[in-house]
């Protein structure tokens, strides 16, 4: 059993390894992923869609706008079957697994900041209680994982790239999608497996993929790949995978048998289908139901309690310390030290 992409066919234990589809607008990546995704469910791997651009609920219909397509689930603000909120992450997670059911959460229309607060707690749920091979895609990967983190980013981050570093054991694959190598995080772009570039134009990315390929010490012609990329057709590319599949080669992804909603190439007539709810309507109404049956809460961490012997340790507190007198620093310490007794009690 294989995953038939069109010019490349994968092993089907593709589905829980690590992908990045890297291309610019409109050369195919989002195309490239839901070719992927048909792929899983015709060898019933389910996978989720993390989805700011709003175009994968195209997966439940036919190649022709018209007919039914794969049973996916979407939630969502517009094209959706169940209404999504920013405090749904973890319940949204617990369904699926406890269903096993594949889904779409379009995300598009909330504010940046509900997007990476519901990722971030559907990522770590998830993590926490998968127990089948599951694939996840995420659109925009730089909203969530970018090359700088600060403030209120950090949950997100950590919630995301440990999806990415620790799903494998989970039996959890993950493939980031995006238009750029450089904003995406380095640390976490070199950890995956399998990069799939398409077309793009930008040199700000060369330094970016530069540094997977020495990170993976793949064999390979760089330069005849980077001067490659600024003419490739769309829905041609490259797969570099020196680890998993042991390849390097240019490749025609196949055509999509759902359809693909480019609004660019549809034009004004636009109409927007009505989505029929093929054979997910058992799982939307018990979803959508207060009494519907919860898949056991994942355990919670044990709080962190820091050793009071450790206290001077911090680098942090080092230069504070070195100004408070002894005597006062021995009492500070010794209330620290009765504090901790009873907490630990």
């Amino acid at each position: 059993m294989s995953l038939n992409l069109g010019s490349i066919q994968l092993p089907l234990n593709a589905a829980t390894k690590t992908f990045a589809i890297l291309a610019k607008r409109g050369a195919g990546k989002s195309y490239t992923g839901a070719v992927l995704a048909e792929e899983l469910h015709k060898n019933n791997v389910p996978f989720v869609v993390f989805d700011p651009i709003d175009v994968w609920w195209g997966l439940r219909l036919a190649k022709n706008g018209k007919d039914k397509g794969l049973p996916v689930v979407v939630f969502g603000l517009e094209h959706a079957d169940i209404p999504l909120t920013r405090d749904i992450g973890r319940e949204i997670a617990q369904a699926i697994v406890q269903e096993n059911v594949s889904c779409v959460i379009s995300t598009f229309g909330m504010p940046k900041v509900a997007q990476r607060h519901l990722i971030a707690e559907f990522a770590e749920e998830l993590l926490n209680i998968n127990n089948l091979p599951r694939h996840v895609f995420i659109e925009e990967a730089h909203e969530f994982i970018p090359q700088r983190v600060s403030g209120a980013l950090g949950k997100t981050f950590n919630a995301v790239s440990n999806l990415v570093v620790m799903g494998r054991n989970r039996g959890i694959g993950v493939t980031l999608i995006n238009q750029r190598a450089a904003t995406i995080n380095k640390d976490v772009l070199t950890q995956l497996d399998t990069l799939l570039a398409f077309r793009n134009v930008s040199p700000q990315d060369r330094k970016a993929l530069k540094e997977w390929v020495e990170f993976h010490a793949a064999e390979g012609d760089f330069e005849a790949f980077m001067q490659s990329l600024p003419s490739l057709p769309t829905g041609e590319g490259w797969i570099w995978s020196p680890e998993f599949l042991g390849i390097f080669k240019r490749i025609k992804i196949r055509e999509r048998e759902t359809f693909h909603p480019d609004r660019e190439a549809i034009g004004d007539a636009f109409v927007m289908p009505e989505l029929d709810q093929v054979d997910v309507q058992h799982f939307i109404e018990r979803f959508s139901r207060k009494d519907k049956p919860q898949a056991p809460p994942s355990k919670p961490s044990a709080p962190y309690r820091e050793d009071p012997r450790a206290i001077h340790s911090h680098p942090e507190v080092i230069n504070l310390l070195g100004q408070i007198p002894r005597s006062l620093l021995r009492l500070l310490q010794r209330c620290y030290c009765r504090w901790h007794e009873r907490l630990s009690a």
